[in-house]
Parts: structure tokens; sequence; C-alpha cells
């Protein structure tokens, strides 16, 4: 675990997280992308999808080519992502959060590094029911 995700796992507890019930995150969500970072290189994957479906501690993201499935653990309301290599060819994905932040919404910010870690992107989604 590294310290950031510690620390956001701290203030999600703080802040009553965890009492809300984790079935909110779970089904399907239509979701928009925003381009927060390093727009000129080539898009995630995953922003390719118009909408996601969470199953407990994993979130496939429709429509996607190739397919993307992360996994990652539910802790109240959120779904915390692994990082991993090879969602988009030649970059990495930081660990992210999919959380529901108020009834019926989720958000997450995805970054990816390039090989050397020089490059980065970073997006943002937002999601409806």
């Amino acid at each position: 675990m590294t310290y950031l995700r510690a620390i956001a796992l701290l203030a999600l507890a703080a802040c009553g997280g965890d009492d809300a019930p984790a079935e909110a995150l779970d089904g399907r969500w239509r979701v928009t992308w925003s381009c927060l970072s390093g727009c000129g290189l080539p898009p995630p994957t995953a922003t390719m999808a118009p909408a996601i479906v969470v199953d407990g501690d994993a979130v496939a993201y429709e429509e996607a080519r190739p397919t993307v499935l992360h996994h990652g653990e539910r802790v109240g309301d959120c779904l915390l992502v692994d990082g991993a290599w090879g969602d988009t060819v030649g970059r990495g994905r930081e660990p992210y959060d999919l959380c529901v932040v108020e009834p019926g919404h989720v958000e997450a910010l995805i970054w990816e590094i390039g090989a050397a870690g020089a490059e980065q992107t970073k997006w943002s989604m937002s999601g409806a029911r």
C-alpha cells in the first residue's frame, strides 16, 4: 500500500465513508471523461468506454478495445483499484480510487505513466446511473 493510499483510507474512514453500503457502487454507470494533463498524448484505452460496470472488486470498461478490466479492494463506497502495466500499450497506470461521491454519482482520477516514467497523462472520470 502506498503512503498516499494509506492517507486516503484514513481520510475516508474519518469522513464516515465506511458507513455507506458497498452495494451502492455495484452496477452500470454511464461515464464521461476529461483530460487534465498530458492531453497531447494518446488517451488511455479505458477512456474509450462510454460506461463502466462495477461488480464486487472489479470494474469493467464497456466497449474499450482491447477489453479493460481492473481489480482492487472495496472500502466503504469506494473501489481502490490496483496499479498495473499495459492497459494502454507502453504505459502503466497508477492506483486509483473509484468512489460514490453522492447518491447516483461516481468519480475517479486515472493517471498513466510512460515506460521511462516521464510522459504522464491524467484523466478524470465522472459517472451517473
